[in-house]
């Protein structure tokens, strides 16, 4: 045990020992170091700062107050290709001449931080800072190498300029683009509002600014007159000069009404030679006369169409001043309408106002109005079929026929069709009819081609191109059994319109029948130009083939001269045995429409027949 003792206590003794010589030999290095401080230390702080300034990626050169270099680093030293011995006392102006493009000495090497130095194809940053110590002045200058950044700089401002170059052309492109589609727009509405012939509002301007004036009034009556204006013997002179000539004429008219009004009066072209004029805040019916006096002038001039050409016309105005308010646009029309008319049959180049004794007349047609609506409604319309025969008796097509059967009484055609017409209703009216005879070609496949009469005013809705697209699309099979007649006056009217929906009525799969053909305008020229497949000759021109041989050879000649034509005929109005026999005679593959095979028959009757075959 004593002895473990002891050989503790001397360990003990060793290590107070052991810590003596440690703290002695502490203090005299400390003492040491005091002793060569003085010595050393400028050297130690030197030698520090140049590995610093040697291990910085940047270039730094430290100069004196005339420029020259004191201490320059690892990194400048490569680059500009000088020993320390070399560049040290150095001008630095004759380094950075040396080796940087275009590099203008700095001769005062003033303060800078964005000068940027080219040096075979590598770019630097120059900045120079000035301290001063002890009245001293030294420069320090540091060149960043920023070529990754200037190149990416200059692509970036390439790719900036270009973005923006591409911006400006793209807005200039657009600028253009919506400059054009304005102009369109504008075009467009042009074209949709204005009459392309005469440049004045068409038919829906018209129907446009008078619904305006019908909305915007809150008195008991309207301030305004309608003049509803037909020009008198207009046919005659298309019949004889051509439509060229017609066209000149409808232009020079439209000029003169305009000068002939006020300039605050609308002036608008309906289609072919009708016109219309409304007069607004009219309050004397002095103004409105002395206006209509203007426009019944015209027929004392002779208006210039070419050289050799100068012609007078005369018109008949009807004018209705200032309806009252519980009066709808169609209404407001139908009087104009009206009372021009009844100009045309008083003796025409004359105007007359809507009076109570056309209001009587027209209070009667009204009644029918609202019973044909009621009848819309109650589906009171239908149709009846007059089959049109080979010349062996057989059936071929048939004419759809309208017929109204209201409270148990058939009324006749004549008295509703032209109130139709009149009030703007026949439009609705055919399309009714059109759709009952796509109804019953789908399901009675019995009847062969129907043919059905369409109105001129039908032509000036927009909507009948569309209508018969629509039926086509839904029902492509039965377009070929379904042609449309109209009478030839309709080219009387707007000849380039008619012509131009005609064409697409036959590219849409529809036949077309001039109906009644001989009684009205009667030119082959314009059935030669105009897409007409059949032509249907009117009765007059059979009623006296019997008896008067003059007749017959006229009848012949029209019948040979369709042919020609490479245009099928359907004679009308055969009643009479002996008229048919004579129409055997003919020679032609001609088909027949009359009582002497059959009368209009309801479609239960036409169906019962064709089953026979």
């Amino acid at each position: 045990m004593n002895t473990i003792f002891n050989a503790q206590d001397y360990i003990k003794e060793i290590d107070v020992w052991k810590k003596a010589s440690e703290i002695h030999s502490k203090k005299a290095i400390e003492q040491y170091k005091k002793v060569v401080k003085n010595i050393e230390e400028f050297q130690f702080e030197k030698t520090r700062n140049e590995i610093i300034l040697d291990y910085m990626l940047d270039i730094v050169v430290v100069l004196d107050s005339n420029n020259c270099i004191l201490i320059i680093n690892q990194r400048a030293r490569k680059l500009f290709q000088v020993s320390i011995e070399n560049a040290l006392g150095k001008n630095i102006n004759e380094i950075l001449v040396a080796h940087f493009i275009g590099f203008i000495p700095i001769v005062n090497l003033k303060e800078s931080s964005d000068t940027i130095l080219e040096w075979k194809k590598r770019f630097f940053k120059i900045e120079i800072n000035t301290i001063y110590l002890d009245e001293t002045t030294y420069k320090i200058i540091l060149l960043n190498d920023i070529s990754e950044v200037y190149a990416l700089q200059k692509v970036i401002e390439k790719e900036k300029e270009s973005l923006e170059n591409k911006v400006i052309k793209r807005t200039q492109e657009l600028k253009k683009e919506v400059t054009s589609k304005e102009e369109a727009h504008n075009e467009l509405k042009k074209m949709v509002y204005t009459d392309f012939l005469t440049g004045l509002p068409n038919r829906e301007s018209f129907t446009r600014k008078l619904e305006n004036i019908i909305d915007t009034t809150t008195k008991a009556t309207h301030d305004f007159a309608l003049f509803f204006i037909d020009l008198d013997g207009f046919k005659n002179i298309n019949d004889t000069l051509g439509h060229a000539m017609g066209d000149k004429l409808l232009i020079a008219l439209a000029n003169i009404m305009q000068d002939l009004t006020r300039s605050s009066d609308f002036v608008a072209r309906l289609g072919g030679d009708e016109f219309v004029v409304i007069l607004e805040n009219i309050h004397s019916k002095n103004v409105v006369e002395k206006i209509a006096n203007n426009l019944l002038s015209i027929s004392k001039e002779k208006i210039r169409l070419s050289d050799s050409h100068r012609v007078s016309i005369s018109m008949s105005i009807g004018i209705l001043m200032n309806p009252t308010t519980d009066l709808d646009l169609s209404s407001i029309i139908s009087m104009a309408d009206r009372a021009m008319y009844e100009v045309k049959n008083i003796g025409k180049n004359s105007y007359l106002f809507f009076d109570e004794k056309l209001s009587e007349s027209f209070e009667s047609n009204l009644d029918i109005v609202k019973k044909i609506e009621k009848s819309f409604e109650k589906d009171e319309f239908f149709l009846h079929f007059q089959p049109i025969c080979n010349l062996d008796g057989q059936v071929a097509s048939c004419e759809a026929l309208s017929r109204w059967r209201h409270e148990g009484e058939l009324i006749a055609p004549f008295k509703f069709i032209p109130i139709l017409e009149e009030r703007g209703m026949i439009a609705q009216f055919t399309y009714v009819m059109i759709d009952k005879i796509f109804s019953y070609l789908t399901y009675e496949l019995y009847i062969p081609c129907v043919s059905v009469n369409l109105s001129i005013y039908q032509f000036y809705d927009e909507n009948l191109i569309i209508f018969l697209e629509e039926k086509k699309e839904k029902h492509p099979d039965l377009v070929q059994r379904i042609s449309f007649e109209i009478t030839e006056n309709i080219f009387t009217k707007d000849a380039t319109m008619i012509a131009m929906k005609l064409e697409k009525i036959k590219q849409l799969g529809f036949k077309i029948y001039i109906d009644d053909f001989g009684t009205g305008y009667s030119s082959f020229d314009y059935i030669r130009k105009y897409p007409i497949d059949v032509l249907k000759i009117d009765k007059v021109f059979v009623d006296e083939i019997v008896n008067n041989e003059r007749e017959y050879k006229l009848l012949k000649g029209m019948v040979s001269l369709a042919y020609t034509l490479d245009m099928n005929v359907i004679i009308e109005g055969v009643e009479t045995q002996e008229q048919y026999e004579r129409i055997k005679t003919l020679g032609y593959d001609v088909k027949i429409q009359g009582y002497f095979f059959y009368k209009p028959m309801e479609k239960e009757k036409l169906i019962k027949l064709l089953t026979k075959y």
